[in-house]
């Protein structure tokens, strides 16, 4: 499978178009929340648990008001992301990136999993990279619009379908 089609890893239930929470935890709770519903994580306590101590770690805060939480734990029963958008933006307390977040894509990785991880990775990466793929997301306003955006990003920029 390529790492272009994005579409085993994420769906629209997976996507929130208006996060709720104003801070880095109540927003990525919301996130664990998605992959929860969806079957992904099994225990959303002990992953969000994880997320928490890998972020405490090192930030995942990239430029351009993007983050990447993620971690590999045996609560997650499937790889996925679960992406989120904060208009107002959420203050993730960085130094180095002292921006706020307006997009949030949050990982869930098995511990099992290691083969497709870093080719999904750097796939989000590349498209929430793109300032128009950001700006076309920040204009969602429902799940299935993100979907659309998420999953046809990678098809124009250069990667093959």
């Amino acid at each position: 499978m390529g790492c272009s089609d994005l579409t085993p890893w994420i769906d629209p239930e997976m996507m929130v178009p208006s996060l709720v929470s104003d801070d880095r935890m109540g927003a990525i709770k919301e996130l664990v929340d998605r992959l929860h519903v969806t079957d992904r994580v099994d225990d959303s306590l002990s992953f969000l648990q994880a997320v928490l101590g890998r972020e405490d770690l090192q930030s995942t805060v990239v430029e351009a008001g993007v983050a990447f939480p993620h971690a590999r734990s045996r609560s997650v029963r499937r790889m996925g992301a679960s992406i989120g958008l904060s208009r107002a933006g959420i203050n993730f307390g960085t130094a180095t990136h002292p921006q706020d977040v307006h997009l949030v894509c949050l990982l869930a990785v098995p511990t099992y999993e290691s083969e497709n991880y870093l080719p999904f990775l750097a796939a989000l990466s590349r498209s929430f990279a793109q300032p128009a793929i950001r700006s076309q997301l920040m204009s969602c306003s429902t799940p299935e619009a993100m979907f659309h955006h998420v999953t046809n990003a990678n098809h124009h920029d250069g990667m093959p379908a």
